[in-house]
């Protein structure tokens, strides 16, 4: 083998995309180190977050992932919420942002609200007895 070539692998052997990978932080973290803001992570390594930056709940076809557009961690429905930062009139439309970014931020203006019931839609039939004893079924449909 000639000297002079240089190998494309460092000394543990990894070559340098898998040792670059294997140095890059994760975009998860704990609830102590929320304070310390992390850097844009790629789109393939924000796409494989398992759960939530926050409450570290996993992310399933229920629990959908989302993405501080602050901090840029992966968070859930629950440690987010969407709102409109005054500060960039270019942004029209809400975003995602964690609580903390909002609670740190004053020009995030949180829109919407959650309601603490879901609307359904619930069907009741009663059965009530006429003054001849012939039962009458009276049906109902609402929404709540």
């Amino acid at each position: 083998m000639d000297q002079g070539l240089v190998s494309p692998t460092n000394a543990d052997g990894l070559g340098r995309a898998a040792a670059a990978a294997a140095a890059t932080p994760t975009t998860s973290r704990s609830r102590a180190s929320l304070g310390s803001k992390l850097s844009m992570a790629p789109d393939d390594v924000f796409a494989r977050e398992p759960e939530c930056g926050v409450c570290t709940k996993s992310f399933n076809i229920l629990r959908r992932r989302h993405h501080c557009r602050s901090c840029h961690i992966a968070v859930c429905k629950e440690c987010g919420r969407k709102a409109i930062d005054r500060k960039k009139p270019e942004r029209t439309r809400p975003q995602w942002y964690c609580m903390d970014c909002l609670d740190d931020d004053a020009t995030l203006e949180i829109t919407g609200s959650r309601p603490t019931v879901s609307k359904r839609r619930s069907f009741s039939s009663t059965t009530s007895f006429a003054p001849n004893n012939t039962p009458q079924v009276t049906n109902v449909f609402s929404l709540f």
